[in-house]
């Protein structure tokens, strides 16, 4: 079940949906709970917090290339 192809092109170019995003939210759910669970000011908080931050950030560069890859020239 769920999506077979997430684009298919008019000369019949089929490109598997991309399942990158997904892995990446569940990483950081998993990532947000143990920050949860650290004592605050702490340097493992703020060793938590880096790493919160990478993953927002390449969360929200993979919306930015997934939105943009694949445009029509």
């Amino acid at each position: 079940m769920g999506i077979t192809y997430f684009m298919t092109a008019s000369d019949g170019l089929q490109v598997e949906p991309l399942n990158a995003l997904r892995k990446a939210e569940k990483k950081l759910i998993r990532e947000l709970r143990k920050l949860s669970r650290r004592k605050r000011s702490s340097e493992n908080s703020k060793k938590q917090i880096v790493k919160v931050q990478k993953l927002h950030q390449q969360i929200r560069m993979q919306g930015q290339i997934s939105t943009t890859r694949y445009q029509a020239p």
